[in-house]
């Protein structure tokens, strides 16, 4: 079956049948299956679905899912040890995420390509309110200093990420990939924009505690006093409790491959995170935002998250959002109306997800970098 095929070893600490696991892992591996004889091993902190072993299966997909334990440093630390224990150390691999590429290192691996998603102790010391805060971030710049000097490829979702990188570790450019979160432009196409006499705003995901959930709130009060707003909640497997705490109308349960339909029907989207987060908000770039671009929809997203902002403000396809005194909030209000009732808007959000976003011109970029995987001695 794998005849002529490509070993890679696909790491990443996420359920792939939770959040961006399903939204962003498996588009890829469908996608790379068809050049890579893959092996996909990862933690699940439920027992999978027998359709997920199905899926994989039929795509050649070894497929290997360890139980996620409990949280806790120790049980952290048991966690990078076992995948240690399933590495090949002759075959490339794909690390998603800081451990995952500190347990490919530590193997004696030098193929490594880490797949940077975010700036995670950065992250993780903004939200933290423990004692020992200081003493974890310390350990996590200790992680990230060694995968990003010991990885033969780094790969971040955004161009500012990839600067801070080098410029934190003195690493040259050409150690470098960027490829954002990307959204199958096949599968999210593009739909005419509903009928506006209810307004209707779509706020899906896993609703981290990195979300900027008062922000949102004051944005729908806001939009209430001007329009027909009806506020849905898509509550992802494996959520948070957040969700609750916004101001909305409707929840629905969906699984990804409905979002297409579910974005459709709405006018606009929203993914804003909290401006705390400080430098890590630019490592970051939601995996909703392309979604609702391919299919024709405005977002409103902060304007440092990544390079959002610049690209929602060139192509007037989104809010950017900054500061949040009543002033702004009004700003933002009148803007989202504006953007969904300009009859060129489809096209200019779609047009935005293919050339920046595609799935497409992410896998090409990843071929490229497996390429220079495999020359490694």
């Amino acid at each position: 079956m794998f005849l002529n095929k490509q070993k890679i070893q696909y790491l990443t600490f996420d359920s792939i049948e939770e959040g961006v696991g399903s939204s962003q892992v498996l588009a890829y591996l469908n996608e790379l299956s068809s050049k890579h004889e893959i092996r996909l091993i990862n933690f699940e902190k439920k027992k999978p679905l027998d359709s997920t072993r199905k899926k994989l299966e039929d795509l050649g997909i070894e497929w290997i899912p360890l139980d996620f334990g409990r949280f806790g440093f120790f049980f952290g630390f048991a966690r990078v040890c076992r995948l240690v224990l399933q590495l090949d150390p002759k075959v490339p691999i794909h690390a998603r995420g800081d451990l995952a590429a500190f347990s490919a290192i530590i193997s004696g691996n030098r193929r490594v390509l880490w797949d940077c998603r975010a700036l995670h102790a950065d992250q993780r010391l903004a939200l933290s309110t423990s004692k020992g805060k200081y003493l974890v971030y310390a350990l996590n710049r200790l992680i990230e200093y060694v995968v990003a000097k010991k990885s033969f490829k780094v790969n971040t979702i955004t161009f500012k990420a990839a600067r801070i990188l080098q410029e934190r570790y003195q690493l040259t450019s050409d150690k470098f990939s960027v490829i954002s979160t990307c959204v199958n432009t096949k599968k999210f196409t593009k739909k005419a924009m509903p009928e506006a006499s209810c307004i209707k705003v779509l706020i899906p995901g896993t609703f981290s505690s990195a979300y900027d959930i008062d922000l949102m709130n004051r944005i729908f009060r806001e939009l209430r006093k001007r329009i027909n707003l009806e506020v849905t909640v898509a509550v992802g497997k494996g959520a948070d409790q957040n969700w609750r705490r916004l101001d909305y109308d409707i929840t629905i349960q969906r699984n990804h491959d409905e979002m297409p339909t579910e974005i459709g029907n709405a006018h606009f989207g929203m993914s804003i995170w909290r401006a705390n987060l400080g430098i890590c908000l630019a490592s970051v770039s939601s995996t909703k935002i392309p979604e609702f671009l391919a299919v024709g929809r405005p977002v409103i997203a902060n304007f440092n998250q990544g390079e959002i902002g610049e690209l929602l403000s060139t192509f007037r396809c989104g809010v950017g959002t900054s500061l949040n005194s009543e002033e702004y909030i009004r700003k933002y209000a009148e803007e989202i109306i504006e953007l969904i009732r300009d009859p060129g808007i489809v096209e200019r959000c779609h047009e935005l997800a293919e050339r920046y976003f595609s799935l497409e011109g992410g896998i090409r970029t990843l071929e490229s970098v497996y390429s220079n995987l495999r020359k490694l001695s």
